[in-house]
């Protein structure tokens, strides 16, 4: 324990320490920072050779932009005022930074100052006379461009520029009506034929890309293809025949986040077509297709009046039918573009494609507004006197017809009157299925027992 206790004495500082080193300032042990390139006090940067041939040529184009340009007198004035003050700023900069490197020879730098400043005041005087030169050239170009005397655009008034601007128009306009096909090609060859070189090997450079892709990024002028103009002959410029499904579906998406006019004609005359061809050689569409069709439904606008309803007018088949039924399911719909489909759709005669799309629109339960119930009675009620072409070899209408009939009066049967239930009822009786009928009776049936208590009741 002693020796212990003299340990711990003897490690102990005495008061005095203590007190000493209080009164003394504290230093931090902090790690030592490397000097780096930026630290040093005196750091010489070179530029690039390839940065400064940039800006020599950068420089070079602004003062040719700058001469060339029309100016008033008041405006060169007030540029030579400027040029020669900063020539002076810059000549006395120059001088004091020589003086101070040369403090012991004053009288020779006085005369090498007076000799410096009368040279650089003539070289300055001549670059002026110069400049002036070129100043007085451009505004005598100018005038004799844009006076009514000289040049063509000063005979010409404001009513013959507006006309000559609705002509180009017009000629602008009718090229981009032709549409797809044809006249697209047409205008792709002339729009090659137009392009410059360097431009035209980029698209088709691009092509080379949109035939091989499989993922990843796309060249920067496919997804700004929405964007331009002439859009469609650029797309025959990169031959869409000759994409693979997945760049399709990658150019699709940017069609959509695009929109309107653009998208819908894009739907109709490529992703259309190619979804079809597709489906007919395989009898299953690509998954990267059956994407593009989804991302092409984000713009549901678009979907419906450029695709589905193209689709369904000309006898759309029933594995197509099956393919954009499971699609329409899984995806919500608004009822402001749901509703005027169905009505189109019940308006078209009937095929079996077409039952399976209207079978999905009733089933997904819309609130539809009378002239679409109407008109759904309408095309159901029709196959009592037009039913004689879509009859099978048993005498019977098409399954299908018969689910579409059962998934009207499952939904909508409260909202249909007595008299409308009573003609379904004798179309069922004209019309059977051994497993179908029973139940389109029976929902019948059960409604009608029900509105007949709710009279007895009242």
């Amino acid at each position: 324990m002693k020796k212990k206790n003299q340990l711990m004495s003897t490690n102990r500082p005495s008061l005095a320490d203590d007190i000493a080193q209080q009164d003394q300032p504290t230093q931090k042990s902090g790690r030592k920072r490397k000097l780096n390139e930026d630290d040093c006090p005196v750091s010489i940067k070179y530029v690039d050779s390839k940065l400064s041939q940039k800006i020599l040529k950068v420089a070079q184009e602004q003062l040719a932009e700058t001469r060339l340009q029309p100016q008033s007198k008041r405006t060169t004035k007030s540029a030579r005022g400027g040029a020669s003050a900063s020539a002076r700023k810059f000549a006395s900069t120059g001088r004091r930074q020589r003086d101070e490197a040369d403090s012991d020879s004053e009288y020779s730098d006085g005369e090498d100052d007076d000799s410096e400043e009368s040279d650089s005041d003539g070289a300055h005087n001549a670059d002026e006379g110069d400049a002036g030169e070129a100043v007085d050239a451009s505004a005598e170009l100018a005038n004799q461009l844009y006076t009514d005397e000289g040049g063509p655009l000063g005979q010409l008034d404001a009513e013959q520029l507006r006309s000559l601007i609705a002509e180009k128009r017009t000629e602008i306009d009718e090229e981009l009506v032709s549409g797809v096909g044809g006249g697209s090609e047409a205008g792709a060859s002339r729009v090659s034929s137009c392009l410059p070189d360097s431009v035209r090997e980029h698209f088709e450079s691009c092509r080379a890309v949109l035939s091989q892709y499989r993922s990843g990024k796309l060249p920067k002028p496919v997804k700004q293809l929405p964007h331009f103009s002439q859009w469609q002959e650029l797309v025959e410029l990169l031959d869409p025949n000759s994409w693979t499904a997945a760049a399709m579906c990658a150019v699709t998406k940017y069609f959509a986040a695009k929109g309107k006019t653009q998208a819908l004609q894009f739907f109709q005359g490529y992703l259309l077509p190619r979804c079809r061809d597709d489906i007919a050689e395989y009898r299953r569409l690509n998954f990267h297709l059956y994407s593009a069709l989804r991302k092409a439904l984000f713009r549901q606008r678009e979907f419906f009046c450029g695709l589905l309803l193209p689709w369904a007018r000309e006898s759309i088949s029933l594995p197509e039918a099956t393919i954009i039924g499971g699609l329409l399911r899984r995806v919500s719909i608004p009822v402001k573009y749901a509703a005027p489909a169905l009505h189109m759709l019940l308006q078209l005669p009937y095929s079996g494609g077409r039952a399976i799309l209207i079978r999905v629109l009733l089933e997904k339960k819309y609130n539809l507004p009378d002239p679409v119930l109407g008109q759904a009675l309408a095309h159901f009620v029709a196959m009592e006197t037009d039913s004689a072409d879509h009859l099978n070899e048993d005498g019977r209408l098409p399954v299908l017809w018969h689910q579409a009939l059962l998934a009207l009066v499952e939904r909508y049967g409260d909202y249909l009157s007595g008299d409308e239930r009573q003609r379904l009822l004798r179309l069922c009786r004209q019309h059977q299925h051994p497993e179908i009928t029973p139940a389109v009776r029976q929902a019948l049936g059960a409604l009608q027992q029900r509105d007949a208590r709710m009279e007895t009741a009242d």
